[in-house]
């Protein structure tokens, strides 16, 4: 019975360590997107404004892109595949909007922690592999809330950020 108990509280004291540790390491990285300030929810209006402006910019760039907005939840409320974008890319940006919103921070933020050095090395492998750890997701912010993200995928991580952050600037500029 002891050794079973020691056991136990040894887990729950794991458990508690590695709780404190992911804490941590967020609070090191801040929402520092200033994007999508401005709406208060985003439901399937928004949803399309800003796949309007984001498709907009793609074109511009000439990169055929997936874009999903989902909601704080990260609930898929649209998606968005251009003429030509990569099959791969509607589970990525699904993914990248995600992860933004779980972890309510743009995913490019993610890129060091999850190094082998980093604090979250490995977490890319949990929840079945849905979360995704560079850029191209970026929170919806209503104030310091996260009321949903856009994960855009389809081109290099640069690409990604550009036109995902064109997607957003509409709902700054109203505000």
């Amino acid at each position: 019975y002891l050794n079973r108990l020691s056991d136990l509280l040894f887990a729950l004291g794991k458990c508690q360590e590695e709780e404190e540790t992911v804490k941590k390491a967020m609070e090191r990285i801040k929402i520092d997107s200033g994007m999508g300030r401005g709406v208060k929810t985003v439901n399937l209006s928004v949803a399309k404004d800003i796949i309007k402006a984001a498709e907009q910019k793609a074109l511009e760039i000439g990169v055929p892109m997936v874009i999903s907005v989902v909601d704080e939840g990260g609930h898929l409320i649209a998606l968005h595949r251009m003429d030509g974008a990569l099959l791969a890319s509607i589970e990525i940006s699904i993914n990248k909007a995600y992860t933004s919103v779980a972890f309510k921070v743009p995913t490019s933020n993610l890129d060091t922690l999850v190094k082998p050095e980093g604090e979250l090395f490995g977490i890319n492998t949990q929840n079945s592999g849905k979360y995704v750890t560079f850029g191209g997701g970026i929170p919806i912010l209503y104030g310091k809330d996260v009321i949903g993200a856009i994960g855009v995928s389809g081109g290099t991580v640069e690409e990604d950020e550009t036109v995902a952050k064109a997607g957003l600037r509409n709902l700054t500029e109203g505000s």
